[in-house]
């Protein structure tokens, strides 16, 4: 809720002309210059760059072992089915991680990559991660179902194979259908419109800014879909529930994985 706090109150901060404004802003920017702890700053942001690099190249490199081993015949059972589906989903999001600080390197100045970081780049990065952790709980719920019922059989609409298949896609459209409404939060400006020129009443030339030709790079928060009641109020809790919910899978799975372990602890003594 203070990230959303913080820009609304930014733009209801507007008391200041254009003039003073960019005198600021200018202002501004050569004590950025020699403000030591800006430039501190920036270290410790390149540092955490650098680090979130690594663990996602590594990451990635871990997944395509995992998928390259999971290929074997020996392991096509359901547990290695929802660890499959695991990798795959971790190996697309860290791979969008790599791809987001790739084109922040690059700076590539195209309506397609910018389209793809403002509205398509966090919502693919957090639904693929979060439908890895959805894909880890049904596994876990499968094996304490397991533990709990070993010689329980009932009627099946699907085979075993297909209904795992059924539960990770479902989870996997879940996550993307949690994660979409985050594309609300940014908006691209515009930074060259399509004139339309056109004479008044008084033989006057007026231009009208009609349709933009090309975006601005960059993210920019959606103030104006945001900062308005009740949406403001509406996506705080859809944040928060969000944040819930990752929270409880989080620790389904911790009171879960701990049951398992003492059943089996228990069997093994016994």
């Amino acid at each position: 809720m203070g990230g959303l706090d913080s820009f609304c109150q930014l733009k209801n901060d507007n008391n200041n002309d254009l003039n003073t404004t960019i005198t600021t802003t200018t202002f501004s920017s050569n004590i950025v210059e020699e403000d030591p702890s800006i430039e501190a700053l920036h270290r410790l942001k390149s540092t955490f760059r650098t680090i979130i690099v690594v663990i996602s190249a590594l990451g990635v490199a871990g997944n395509i072992l995992n998928l390259m081993t999971l290929r074997s015949p020996s392991l096509r059972n359901v547990p290695f089915m929802f660890i499959r589906a695991l990798a795959l989903f971790d190996l697309i999001s860290l791979t969008a991680i790599l791809l987001h600080f790739s084109l922040e390197w690059l700076q590539i100045e195209s309506d397609i990559v910018i389209f793809y970081e403002v509205w398509v780049q966090d919502v693919l990065i957090n639904s693929f991660l979060v439908a890895g952790l959805y894909c880890a709980v049904l596994l876990t719920i499968e094996r304490f179902l397991l533990i709990r019922k070993p010689l329980s059989t009932g009627r099946r609409l699907l085979s075993i194979e297909n209904t795992v298949l059924v539960k990770i896609g479902f989870a996997l459209l879940a996550a993307l259908l949690l994660h979409a409404p985050m594309s609300l939060q940014w908006q691209a400006k515009c930074s060259e419109y399509e004139p339309l020129i056109n004479n008044n009443e008084n033989k006057e030339i007026e231009v009208h800014k009609v349709s933009c030709l090309h975006w601005a790079r960059g993210k920019f928060n959606n103030r104006d879909l945001l900062c308005r009641e009740p949406f403001f109020a509406l996506y705080n809790y859809y944040k928060m529930g969000r944040e819930l919910l990752r929270f409880f899978c989080v620790l389904l799975l911790v009171i879960l994985n701990a049951v398992i372990a003492r059943h089996l602890q228990v069997a093994k003594v016994c």
